[in-house]
């Protein structure tokens, strides 16, 4: 739902690089540097050995140059890693590099050379707790405690030395399946809830053209979610007692539905992109799911006057509150600032709706 650009402390640049640096697997000696098994390097190297055939090719080409192109494949950007997807695909085109299915039997199998990539891309040693660098050591730094496709389910690391308690499910934002050489690209491996990864997302690939990558965009600054009343009227907040009495705060109502508004001034493209994020995930069709808490945020935003938002500030003003922002949070229960707001599960439509029932947020 929102832009991540940094973990817990430090930036996805850096994140990147120490990711890549973590796989190397190196240990400076007095005098040498020496490996520690699994080296992703050795694998690179032990398969660019030629033993007939154009299998070891891609591999040669990824420690030329002091592994070059297999930093820019683990570390590199969406928009450089859908440049490796063209050319992989060009030179397995020309036959450079063999295909990644042969046909068996009369059924298509992975072939020696996919398999071969599997091996060094080994994502099910690194997904494990017995790896020296895992999926526990990438996911704790990376502070995502909320999943950013769904913004509804916590995605705690939970972490001791020596063992992992728990980590969200690492998707792959495009298959493993099909591009095995990214299977463990930083930008290429998103913590999400089992529901998005597994159930939803399962079914229906992405691709970095496509659709919003929550390494680079917002999906939050490009719609937001409302509450549209079904006799197509708009209410405010404090007409909502006249109009439907205490049956709306007890859910007897079924007065509304929640739909996805995109913001106004938004690119196309932009739009398009972020309609088909909120396709594969069944945004619209699941936060239909949450009316009680809807009602709860409508009923909240008639009681919270600014009136009485302002005068809790003033009284408590330098004791328990350092800005106005801090009342919002206690009164709406959730962040509400851009840097904060992936912290919680709900602040997306937490914020989207108080503010389309009148609570004044400093910023969308």
């Amino acid at each position: 739902m929102f832009h991540f650009t940094k973990g817990k402390k430090d930036g996805f640049t850096t994140l990147s690089e120490q990711h890549y640096q973590n796989l190397r697997m190196e240990r400076q000696l007095t005098k040498s540097v020496t490996r520690y098994a699994g080296s992703i390097l050795s694998l690179v190297d032990d398969a660019a050995v030629d033993k007939g055939g154009d299998n070891h090719t891609f591999f040669a080409d990824l420690l030329a140059e002091d592994y070059k192109w297999l930093k820019t494949i683990l570390t590199g950007t969406p928009g450089e890693l859908q440049e490796v997807i063209d050319l992989f695909e060009a030179r397995i085109l020309i036959g450079t590099y063999p295909r990644l299915t042969a046909i068996v039997d009369g059924e298509e199998v992975p072939s020696d050379f996919a398999k071969m990539i599997k091996t060094v891309f080994d994502y099910k040693h690194f997904s494990g707790k017995s790896a020296r660098y895992s999926a526990y050591h990438f996911c704790q730094p990376m502070g995502m405690d909320v999943c950013p496709y769904c913004n509804r389910n916590y995605t705690l690391t939970v972490y001791y030395r020596g063992g992992g308690l728990i980590r969200p499910e690492l998707d792959h934002y495009v298959p493993k399946s099909k591009y095995p050489y990214l299977a463990l690209s930083f930008y290429n491996l998103i913590p999400s809830c089992h529901l998005c990864n597994a159930n939803l997302k399962h079914a229906s690939p992405m691709n970095f053209k496509d659709f919003i990558h929550p390494y680079e965009h917002s999906l939050h600054e490009i719609f937001k979610f409302s509450a549209v009343f079904k006799n197509k009227k708009e209410l405010k907040a404090t007409e909502i007692g006249s109009t439907f009495g205490t049956a709306f705060f007890a859910g007897e109502t079924d007065s509304f539905d929640v739909k996805i508004k995109f913001r106004p001034g938004v690119p196309f493209s932009m739009i398009k992109k972020a309609a088909n994020n909120a396709r594969v995930f069944k945004l619209q069709k699941i936060y239909n799911e949450h009316k009680d808490l809807i009602e709860e945020m409508i009923i909240g935003a008639a009681v919270y006057s600014d009136t009485y938002i302002d005068t809790l500030y003033n009284d408590f003003q330098g004791s328990l509150f350092s800005s106005r922002e801090d009342v919002l949070r206690l009164l709406t229960h959730n962040y509400s600032s851009k840097d904060e707001m992936s912290r919680r599960p709900f602040s997306k439509l937490t914020k989207d709706i108080f503010s389309e029932f009148g609570l004044k947020y400093s910023s969308i």
